[in-house]
């Protein structure tokens, strides 16, 4: 499988902290820019999202410890991985993404399927035990 290109612990970061492809490009692009403050409507315009996307993106983030929220009208988002470990591993992700934009997409999309899986398992009727 394509996943083959990700390093185990950076798959596992994924799994455990990138909900969508917009939601890594988000990520990067505050990476990219750490010096830089970020307000939903401008991420909405760099990424091509409407604005309660980009709130609800910045929102996850700083709620991973991803990004550090600046309380404002409006407000603000900038880069801050709480730990330097994470800070690592993120500028890992960015080099394996820059290189294998398919297989982390993949692995993104996979994600997904899988919990979408397990919604609609918990629905299957289950036969009684008489």
């Amino acid at each position: 499988m394509d996943q083959k290109f990700i390093p185990d612990d950076v798959a596992q970061f994924v799994t455990d902290k990138i909900d969508s492809v917009a939601e890594l490009e988000a990520l990067l692009l505050l990476r990219n820019a750490p010096d830089r403050e970020w307000t939903a409507r401008e991420l909405s315009m760099r990424l091509y999202l409407n604005v309660k996307d980009a709130v609800d993106i910045l929102a996850a983030l700083s709620a991973k410890g991803l990004a550090l929220c600046k309380t404002g009208d409006p407000d603000a988002y900038k880069y801050q991985p709480g730990l330097s470990e994470v800070g690592k591993m993120i500028d890992r992700l960015c080099d394996i993404y820059a290189k294998q934009i398919v297989p982390v997409t993949n692995l993104i999309h996979s994600k997904s399927k899988t919990r979408v899986q397990e919604f609609a398992d918990a629905f299957k009727l289950r036969k009684k035990d008489d």
